[in-house]
């Protein structure tokens, strides 16, 4: 039984390779991508970038999945949640940019920080798979409470 399921295993990887076919023996790059810190700014939406790298070009495309995970920062309230993205970095080039969403207000509160967190690579191996984003506060109005005003604790 131990030839047959042998004889079956190496038929199929033969099976499988075609004498010149192209192939490549081409190492995948190292994908990191970076902290960044930046003012939250006041009223409305900004957007900041976050720098996704490679180790090196690639001559194929590569794709890796992200997502935002909440930390001091909460979705939806100092930022825009993301589940499921997916950067695109081309072939032969070694960066490209995952734009987040920050949401500003103008309450007097401590920076906030939330993570961009990559997942599921293609053509690629993640090294360092998230980032920090810290909002840091740039406000000075002291929110309002039923208590009166004070400092937000977050």
């Amino acid at each position: 039984m131990k030839k047959i399921v042998i004889a079956g295993c190496l038929f199929l990887c033969l099976a499988g390779c075609k004498k010149g076919s192209g192939a490549t023996n081409e190492q995948v790059p190292s994908i990191s991508i970076a902290d960044i810190s930046a003012a939250e700014g006041s009223g409305g939406q900004k957007t900041i970038d976050v720098e996704v790298s490679l180790s090196k070009t690639f001559s194929k495309e590569i794709t890796v999945t992200y997502n935002t995970v909440e930390g001091t920062a909460k979705g939806g309230e100092d930022f825009v949640a993301v589940s499921g993205g997916t950067l695109r970095i081309p072939a032969n080039t070694t960066t490209a940019k995952i734009q987040v969403q920050v949401v500003a207000d103008e309450i007097k509160e401590g920076d906030e920080s939330f993570l961009v967190r990559l997942s599921n690579p293609v053509n690629g191996i993640l090294v360092r798979e998230s980032a920090t984003i810290t909002i840091q506060n740039d406000d000075t109005k002291l929110a309002f409470t039923k208590d009166g005003y004070g400092v937000s604790s977050q």
